[in-house]
């Protein structure tokens, strides 16, 4: 009975995805948190607790998710322990119907706790259920119980609950948490053996008060205690530790702790309690410094209302925190955490890295770990003088410009309903409407690291799973290349979240989930006829890096074909700011040189923005140019009365713009701009440069071109060497070549080869992950950088990791074996066992693509399948680099429509949805 564009036709209150196991597939679990449950027709009441199968990285157009309900009418057996037996009961069934108020789900078993019944945690043993039932086909409900308040005079109630294996942690109270007797509770999955033979229970393992007496929540003078414990509570499980997130406010002359770690101790009869440890020490717990995890005067209060843990490609922990002041808006932080020795669990020393090699035969690294903790208060101090330290702690990045604080979008309140992270990236889902200062959706941002391994810094927040809709909750699968989510179809200040989505690769290149942002069917426009190739070569976006407005934030689509392009400026934010129409360009207007006398169109497959300072403008006023190029030379987009292509991309595209052609540069590769005044060639075999001026551009032109050779390949080698790609940052560019990888001084022209450790000759592909909002313009004062490099002779690929810090370039130490001094050797990331033309790395789906599949160059006009190779969670410092690892941490992505292709470009995310894309002969298809 759900509306159109819609699941359910009830409000969607909780969602757990469960990756399954060998027997079980992977599902996403739903539960109703919806009042009007219970009036609800039958065909309705069933579905309030579903699960949906998930499908793989490729669905066909016609195939849909089905939600599987899960609640029956029949009456439901539940097992609960009254201290010394099991007592088994047939009782009402509590989620046909049902609304609930908690939910988690571990090992495809749910816990949760219901409307009606708010001192009960119900933990299910078993859920059958038949849409048609005989005597074959029984529907089951088992229940474990554990009621609260089954002996209370007053009854606690349930307050948050967590599921972790076969265990439950919870927080309970007998009235508002922090305020009445609080405790937290483990409740272990456990038999019983009675007359009545095997019975499951739910085994009270560990019930402990925190309160603002708890120790572990304070430091300083006096050390009584806290001023007040709010009622916010978070439980989360991870490294093998309990944190506990809470609201708490300092007393005078002292600080607050927002987390702590619950500890399993035994009481030395046979019992269990937890031991509340401090996650810092007092050396950093004390008056003086407001904190990730601590407040002090004046504004004592710390909130932690989000914990979640994070496994970097570099082998290292960290948990990741949403903090406030208690009326938000929030910030999420990352701090290291200790993962041996005796300071377990609690956060490190930034700098306290150690490696570890196996002892017994080849000394083959072992595991990194942070080994010290935390003892200086200044390495999660957050005031914002503190830019050093701000940069490692603060995901997503801060940047001061303008003194505006380009931090994730959220107002005031709690506005964050889920953080979580996979691989190197943490996600935000923000529920709350479009406001001024508030923007909802998904959001990411990925870790940047030292050579050693650690956090340095993040990129900027950009959105992620294609879509801007106000959402619930969402899960990115690396696995599959695919995301649920659940969303509210219209934007409400008070939504209804009942649209549940799994992404895929869409047909025929429609760049959207029916969202306003960015919709655009580029298919017939680069589609193959019969005489002409077809299909995106080249997909680029470009940012307005001058603008600071949330809701003016504009950037630009120019996607580049055989003999096409295509210009498209959209908001990267707020669907009503959204450019209209396309700007489409393709034979003799492409610039009078791409298309030939026999009519061949020629490739594009370079594209860039390209900026100077407007003569006698005001501050940060840019004249700016589009360019591209490929085989047969370069063009650029001018309007040829003004000379000028853009000013601050605040026009839109028009029909005095037209393409002009600057010159018959051959086998272009690359085209490099930014805003320092020039734009860059880069041909295979030569580096050029053109200062930018609009008299150049104007129609007649009134001064000359006058392009200057900055590079050539001859001055290199005496041997035959040829630019392959290149990346260009001010004064630092980086170039790959057929003999390595070159760093190059723009002023002083000083050419450096740099060394890649067990990398190979043909360094093919340079992508930079960058603190900068244009990661490929703005990477030089902190970044990593990703080298693809290749054997065309055998066939082999390697991928290389550099930090890259005020125009420096050192390799990470993705160790492989140790040296006789104990330090360990460089070495790939990843050896590949292929070829590999094109790498993609957004923190969590990394996938490597090429054009053809086989240990050897296919034979003269033989067509191979392309490849996109999937790289697991289990690709990290020291275990990929060896081909017979690669094979057990990848999988091949089926992707049918890649299939049969002979181009495949690779894949790219732009931002204004967060749409992965891939793209090639076949056009554009994007996981929305």
């Amino acid at each position: 009975s759900a509306a159109a564009g819609e699941t359910f036709s009830f409000d969607i209150g909780f969602a757990s995805f469960d990756p399954g196991s060998d027997s079980s597939a992977p599902r996403l679990w739903t539960a109703a948190n919806d009042s009007t449950m219970s009036t609800k027709d039958d065909s309705v009441k069933q579905y309030g607790l579903s699960f949906i199968n998930q499908l793989a990285s490729y669905v066909a157009p016609n195939v849909r998710p089905i939600a599987i309900p899960m609640a029956n009418s029949e009456s439901a057996i539940t097992y609960a322990w009254n201290g010394t037996s099991a007592i088994v009961s047939s009782v009402a069934n509590p989620i046909w119907g049902g609304t609930f108020t908690f939910f988690d789900v571990s090992m495809q078993k749910p816990a949760f706790t219901v409307l009606l019944e708010p001192t009960k945690i119900y933990g299910v043993e078993n859920l059958v259920r038949y849409a048609v039932t005989d005597e074959n086909h029984k529907n089951v409900t088992e229940l474990l119980v554990h009621d609260f308040g089954a002996v209370a005079t007053v009854p606690d109630e349930v307050k948050t609950l967590v599921a972790s294996g076969n265990e439950i942690y919870a927080a309970h109270a007998a009235g508002a948490f922090g305020t009445a007797t609080s405790k937290i509770t483990l409740l272990a999955r456990s038999k019983f053996t009675s007359e009545q033979g095997v019975v499951p229970y739910l085994k009270l393992i560990a019930d402990t008060q925190i309160s603002t007496t708890t120790s572990a929540l304070f430091g300083g003078a006096p050390l009584s205690s806290l001023a007040s414990l709010g009622t916010s509570v978070t439980i989360s499980n991870m490294f093998g530790q309990v944190y506990v997130g809470v609201d708490a406010t300092a007393a005078a002359a002292s600080c607050a702790a927002g987390v702590t770690i619950a500890q399993l101790t035994s009481d030395g009869s046979g019992g269990f309690h937890f031991d509340f440890k401090q996650i810092a020490p007092t050396s950093v717990l004390n008056p003086g410094f407001d904190t990730v995890i601590s407040a002090t005067a004046p504004t004592p209060r710390v909130r932690i209302t989000n914990i979640t843990g994070m496994k970097t490609s570099t082998g290292l922990d960290y948990m990741i925190v949403a903090r406030d002041n208690g009326s938000g808006p929030q910030t999420i932080y990352a701090v290291p955490i200790v993962s041996t020795g005796s300071g377990i669990g609690q956060i490190a020393d930034f700098t306290s890295v150690k490696n570890y090699f196996n002892t017994g035969g080849p000394a083959l690294f072992s595991s990194r770990q942070f080994d010290t903790v935390i003892s200086n208060p200044t390495q999660i101090d957050i005031r914002p003088t503190n830019l050093t330290y701000l940069t490692q702690l603060i995901v997503g990045g801060q940047q001061y410009t303008n003194s505006v604080n380009k931090n994730l979008a959220l107002d005031a309140g709690n506005s964050i309903e889920q953080l979580y992270a996979i691989g190197d990236t943490v996600y935000v889902v923000i529920g709350n409407n479009y406001t001024n200062t508030q923007a909802p959706g998904t959001f990411q941002s990925k870790a940047l690291f030292d050579q050693d391994g650690h956090i340095i810094g993040w990129t900027p927040w950009i959105r992620a799973l294609g879509t801007d809709q106000q959402q619930l909750y969402s899960f990115v699968d690396r696995k599959t290349i695919t995301g649920f989510y659940i969303s509210a179809q219209t934007f409400a200040n008070i939504p209804t979240f009942r649209s549940v989505h799994q992404t895929t690769f869409m047909a025929d290149a429609v760049l959207a989930s029916g969202d306003p942002l960015l919709s655009i069917d580029l298919f017939p426009f680069f589609a193959s006829t019969q005489n002409q190739p077809g299909g995106v070569q080249g997909f680029f976006e470009f940012y307005n890096v001058n603008s600071n407005a949330l809701n003016s934030h504009l950037a630009l689509l120019f996607i580049t074909g055989y003999g096409k392009v295509a210009l498209y400026p959209y908001a990267t934010e707020n669907p009503s700011n959204s450019g209209s129409r396309i700007f489409q360009l393709s034979g003799n207007s492409l610039g009078g040189f791409f298309t030939k006398e026999d009519s061949t169109q020629h490739a594009i497959v370079a594209a860039d923005i390209a900026g100077t300072n407007t003569p006698g403008g005001a501050p940060g006023d840019m004249d700016q140019w589009m360019f591209y190029g490929g085989i047969s030379g370069v063009s650029v987009l001018v309007d040829p009365a003004t000379g000028i292509g853009f000013s601050n991309y605040s026009v839109t595209p028009s029909a005095s713009l037209v393409a002009q052609k600057i010159g018959d540069f051959l086998s272009v590769k690359k085209l490099l701009g930014g805003q320092n005044g020039f734009i860059y060639i880069l041909t295979s075999t030569e580096l050029f440069r053109i200062a930018l001026d609009s008299n150049k551009f104007k129609t007649p032109a009134t001064i000359s071109l006058n392009p200057e050779l900055v590079l050539s390949a001859k001055t290199l080698s005496s041997q035959p060497l040829y630019f392959l790609d290149g990346l260009l940052d001010d004064d630092l560019g980086i170039i790959g070549t057929t003999d390595g990888m070159y760093q190059l001084n723009i002023a002083t022209k000083k050419v450096t080869k740099i060394n890649i450790p067990n990398g190979l000759p043909a360094v093919s592909k340079l992508n930079v992950s960058s603190i900068g909002i244009g990661s490929n313009q703005d990477f030089k004062t902190l970044s990593n950088l990703y080298v693809l490099s290749n054997s065309f002779g055998t066939q082999q690929a390697r991928l290389n990791r550099f930090v890259i810090e005020n125009s420096v370039l050192t390799p990470f130490d993705d160790f492989l074996t140790s040296q006789p001094n104990g330090d360990g050797a460089p070495s790939s990331l990843i050896k590949f066992d292929n070829y590999m033309s094109n790498y993609f790395s957004n923190g969590t789906w990394n996938l490597a693509s090429s054009y053809f599949l086989g240990l050897t160059q296919p034979l003269s006009g033989v067509h191979a399948t392309p490849l996109v190779q999937q790289i697991f969670a289990g690709v990290r410092a020291g275990f990929s680099s060896s081909q017979i690892i690669m094979t057990m941490l990848s999988a091949y992505a089926p992707l049918p429509f890649a299939f049969g292709t002979n181009n495949l470009g690779g894949f790219v995310q732009e931002s204004a949805t967060g749409s992965l894309i891939l793209f090639g002969n076949f056009a554009t298809h994007a996981n929305v």
